[in-house]
């Protein structure tokens, strides 16, 4: 119970003081009680709470020696002990309380945290508290939904346990859509529960016209969590439930998750790239200007990295969770592949049609595309999506297939093979991995779909 104030134990000895108080006439009261009592609340408020007792062989000693069971029975008495002693308990203080404090404020919060330990397990804790002796602790984690994660490592990492040994402190950070835990006990007035939000939210910012969702108004709320103007500007102009057509009310439903995914996430940079998602949902490589025709096909190449980066390499180098630490990305991965599998409803139409299916076999084989001008942007649309080699290369590519298939059918094993189709299965991977190398060093490569079709087109 050292340095918690346990309000308990306070109040056993008081009870146990006032005791003796009662019967000062008695033989058995004596300096000593006044002694044991005074150190025992002394102890139990060890530093404004701050410091508790260590668990070392040089605390035990000190304390041993500090707390010898021979109490005097005058102020002057040092016979049978040195009074003086009594004050080694000092040797055995350790600063052990941690405290949580907002990055932001540089106040102290009121959170919940978990403390791994090595013998005990998990336990879970509310700062400001007393932690267990350092060198049992193995982690410490923030994880509560008002807070952004945070992780420290005590055991592997030196440098956390030297800051927690040096300052007791974590900062955290809150998020924005939170109040902290003292403003709001049991949640009932975050922006999740005040604006009626859904838990689809996420879900219409990867399908905004397949969810059915009606935007609630969240600028009445903003003011609360955030004075960011940017913020009320964008609910007040594009977030507000007064669309009067299909189009409206859907650009509106995806603006009001965007902005509620930016509160919820802190992260307002991403409105503007979240509208441009949207924006890429529409375009269309034939038409007006309006429609995304000028640059359609580089905005394309930018949905596809970043659909790629977001895929195959920002979980694995960027999320954090080698140092379990995990952090979210700028971007949801679902939202940026919901948009690019909108175009890519478009393109399966396009791809199937007897025109384009033409224009597709010229460029396959080599030949002339002067009869196919018309289908000029969107066989460049479907080369693009699908990172397929340029025309002479395939050429080459087709030559190769051929000439390894001729010697390879009916040939004697290691040599060849009679299995038909395990021979093309091969040479399919083949040109997958030559064709993938000769696009891009970065992304998905050469699409296997797009492969099959290909093949198609040289029988």
């Amino acid at each position: 119970m050292a340095g918690t104030g346990e309000i308990s134990c306070f109040r056993r000895l008081r009870y146990a003081y006032g005791m003796y108080q009662q019967s000062m006439v008695h033989p058995s009261f004596k300096y000593g009680i006044h002694v044991a009592t005074h150190i025992s609340m002394g102890l139990l408020f060890l530093g404004g709470g701050r410091f508790t007792l260590g668990t070392s062989d040089a605390a035990i000693a000190a304390m041993f020696t500090a707390f010898f069971p021979r109490f005097h029975s005058t102020s002057s008495e040092n016979r049978s002990y040195l009074q003086a002693l009594r004050h080694l308990w000092v040797l055995a203080v350790e600063p052990r309380c941690l405290i949580a404090r907002d990055v932001e404020t540089k106040e102290s919060v009121y959170l919940p945290l978990k403390i791994m330990m090595q013998e005990e397990g998990l336990a879970q804790l509310v700062s400001p508290t007393l932690i267990p002796d350092l060198d049992k602790i193995m982690s410490i984690k923030v994880d509560s939904p008002r807070y952004w994660p945070f992780f420290l490592d005590v055991r592997n990492v030196a440098s956390h346990k030297d800051s927690l040994i040096k300052t007791q402190t974590i900062w955290v950070k809150r998020r924005t859509a939170f109040l902290s835990y003292t403003e709001d006990p049991r949640g009932s007035r975050s922006l999740f529960v005040r604006s009626r939000s859904t838990v689809g939210e996420a879900a219409t910012l990867d399908s905004p016209q397949l969810t059915g969702a009606k935007p609630g108004d969240l600028s009445e709320f903003i003011d609360s969590f955030s004075n960011d103007s940017l913020f009320l500007s964008f609910a007040d102009h594009f977030a507000r439930p007064d669309g009067t057509t299909d189009e409206e009310q859907l650009f509106q439903v995806f603006c009001h998750a965007a902005l509620y995914d930016s509160l919820l996430q802190g992260k307002p940079q991403t409105m503007q790239s979240h509208l441009q998602l949207f924006r890429y949902r529409f375009m269309r490589p034939l038409g007006s200007e309006k429609s995304g025709t000028q640059y359609f096909h580089l905005n394309l190449q930018d949905l596809r990295f970043a659909s790629d980066f977001y895929s195959k390499v920002f979980d694995r180098r960027f999320s954090g969770r080698a140092e379990n630490n995990s952090r979210l990305g700028l971007l949801r991965e679902n939202t940026v592949a919901g948009a690019l599998h909108t175009l890519d409803d478009r393109l399966d139409v396009i791809r199937v049609q007897p025109d384009f299916v033409q224009a597709l076999t010229a460029y396959v084989r080599g030949e002339s595309l002067a009869q196919h001008l018309k289908e000029y942007r969107l066989l460049a649309w479907y080369l693009l999506r699908n990172g397929m080699p340029v025309s002479t290369m395939l050429v080459i590519l087709r030559g190769l297939a051929r000439d390894a298939h001729t010697q390879c059918i009916g040939a004697p094993p290691p040599q060849g093979t009679t299995n038909a189709q395990a021979l093309e299965r091969g040479i399919k991977e083949v040109l997958h991995a030559s064709g993938s190398k000769m696009t891009s060093a970065l992304g998905s490569g050469w699409s296997m779909r797009s492969l099959e079709q290909v093949v198609q087109l040289w029988a």
